[in-house]
C-alpha cells in the first residue's frame, strides 16, 4: 500500500535524506505532483500538514516546525486518512528522537530505523 517515501530539508527529491524507491521510480504524475507540493510547502503556500489525492494515489506530508525537515508519504487510494497521518506522526517521533542531526543525518542504519514504524494499514 506504501508507494514510496521520502524525507528531505530541501525542493531538491532527486538527493532527498532518504528515498524509497528513488523518485525516477515513482509514477511520473506522483513525482510531478511531490514536485509542485514540496515547492508550495517550502514557499508557506500549503499547509506544513496535509493531504493531497493525485489520481489513484494519496500523497501525504509532514513537516516538523523546529527543523524544517519534511516527511512525504505516498499510498495507494485505499489508505484511510486517519492511518496515514498517524504513520507520518509515528516516523517523524521516531525519526526526530534517534536523529543527532536531523537536518543532516547519518544516512547509514537510517533506513533500518525507519523500519520500526509499522504502518498502520498493515493492520486494517
Amino acid at each position: 500500500m506504501r508507494v514510496a517515501l521520502l524525507i528531505t530539508v530541501d525542493e531538491d527529491l532527486e538527493t532527498p535524506l532518504y528515498g524509497d524507491p528513488h523518485i525516477e521510480d515513482v509514477p511520473e504524475s506522483v513525482s510531478g505532483a511531490l514536485l509542485e507540493l514540496v515547492t508550495d510547502i517550502l514557499d508557506g503556500e500549503v499547509a506544513r500538514r496535509g493531504i493531497l489525492d493525485v489520481e489513484e494515489h494519496r500523497l501525504g506530508w509532514k513537516m516538523t516546525p523546529r527543523v524544517g525537515v519534511l516527511f512525504l508519504c505516498v499510498v495507494t487510494q485505499g489508505v484511510l486518512d486517519s492511518s496515514l497521518r498517524s504513520y507520518l506522526d509515528e516516523l517523524s517521533q521516531l525519526y526526530m528522537d534517534e536523529v543527532d542531526d536531523p537536518r543532516n543525518p547519518e544516512r547509514v542504519g537510517l533506513e533500518d530505523l525507519l523500519l520500526d514504524v509499522i504502518p498502520p494499514w498493515d493492520d486494517e
